[in-house]
């Protein structure tokens, strides 16, 4: 097996809102069941060249690890009975250590527990989403899909430094222009802890691939990469 597969993280999502719905009422019917709407930038299909060769970069990649913080939504191929019965997509989370999801990507409904049941029959009703619907397949297990799907990327490029922090200014971009309507000092809270994220981020890749044929060297990129960091977190702070 590729190095590292252990450590990454897939949530499972849906496309389809009735889907959802089924998935939060229909297991402990006792307890409040939950809703998440995403609403993310873009995510990709299993069949873009850009997700293939990511995916098969950072797994493979024995020079520089994904960034924690660059998650990747995908879109499943509807090549499966379950997955297209259930609209399925997921939520990659790469690297080493887990972050949390924003809350700016997400609104939280809460589903009372006395009206799961009624939903359910509702569900069934009117959009024929049931357990047999959304199970087609009941041997096959959601581990093995996501073991298929991941043995057939291929890759065509290197993971390396310069594309993880510029994914990583992509979604701080994102995530600025979505809390507009937070304080300003509570922004700039958040800015301080993601650059300090991303500078030990690349202290820690440099340090890792640094040997005595190549110190001066990766001092040199080391020193041009938090120069690069530090002015657009300062061009962020000052847009604020």
């Amino acid at each position: 097996a590729p190095p590292h597969r252990n450590i990454h993280r897939m949530l499972d999502i849906t496309l389809n809102v009735s889907v959802a719905l089924y998935f939060a009422c229909a297991y402990n019917l006792e307890k409040d069941g939950f809703i998440y709407i995403f609403c993310f930038p873009e995510y990709y299909s299993p069949h873009s060249n850009y997700i293939e060769s990511f995916y098969e970069n950072i797994l493979n990649s024995k020079k520089t690890k994904s960034y924690f913080k660059n998650f990747k939504v995908c879109s499943h191929s509807y090549s499966n009975d379950r997955i297209k019965a259930q609209s399925g997509g997921f939520i990659f989370f790469p690297g080493e250590t887990f972050s949390p999801i924003n809350s700016i990507y997400y609104k939280k409904i809460k589903i009372n527990a006395l009206d799961k049941k009624e939903i359910l029959d509702y569900l069934n009703i009117a959009f024929h989403i049931n357990e047999a619907k959304i199970f087609p397949e009941k041997d096959k297990i959601a581990k093995q899909i996501k073991e298929k799907f991941m043995s057939d990327l291929f890759s065509s490029e290197e993971v390396n430094i310069d594309s993880e922090i510029t994914s990583c200014f992509e979604r701080i971009s994102y995530e600025l222009n979505m809390s507009y309507k937070k304080e300003k000092m509570e922004l700039l809270r958040y800015l301080r802890k993601e650059k300090e994220d991303l500078l030990t981020f690349v202290s820690n890749q440099i340090q890792e691939t640094n040997d005595s044929s190549k110190k001066s060297d990766n001092s040199d990129n080391k020193n041009k990469l938090f120069s690069k960091i530090n002015n657009t977190f300062d061009f962020y702070s000052k847009m604020i």
